[in-house]
């Protein structure tokens, strides 16, 4: 008789329905597991996020604001220091006889490549195909050859 006297529970769909329909109502999944877990409150918990079979949330800093904060100013100390050290540089200029080396390494180096670009085009080039069968036809196979000597010095006849 008490349960007479309840009204009924809504179903799923009506709780839809009351909610904007499909495609705008979402389910409130969290009251599945009522009474499933150890503390009724865990069922409202955020699911938590997981990468690499991690949780994510491990490895998020309190303080990561100012962290980055520190790491912006050292940055900006480091750049500071490089632009010093680059008019430093520009201000120390080479030798005549070290920028004759440069100059001589660098030449040869051209030199070098030119003559490689030179010379590139005529390897592997690709073979006639008469010259080609020609040459199949004259010698076996390295494998077959290695056989061949194998059975002739047993004595078998090799056809």
């Amino acid at each position: 008789r008490a349960a007479a006297a309840r009204p009924p529970r809504p179903t799923e769909r009506e709780t839809m329905w009351r909610g904007g329909g499909p495609g705008v109502y979402s389910a409130e999944y969290s009251r599945e597991y009522v009474g499933q877990l150890r503390c009724d409150e865990f069922a409202t918990d955020v699911a938590p996020e997981i990468m690499d079979g991690r949780n994510v949330l491990d490895f998020v800093d309190d303080d990561i604001v100012e962290k980055l904060a520190m790491l912006d100013a050292e940055e900006a100390d480091a750049d500071d220091q490089l632009h010093v050290l680059a008019a430093e540089e520009a201000g120390a200029a080479l030798s005549p006889a070290e920028a004759a080396l440069i100059k001589a390494v660098r030449d040869k180096q051209l030199q070098a490549r030119r003559a490689a670009q030179a010379s590139g085009g005529r390897r592997n080039q690709p073979m006639p195909r008469a010259a080609r069968l020609r040459e199949e036809a004259a010698a076996p196979p390295p494998h077959l050859a290695a056989a061949r000597a194998r059975n002739t010095d047993r004595g078998c006849r090799v056809a």
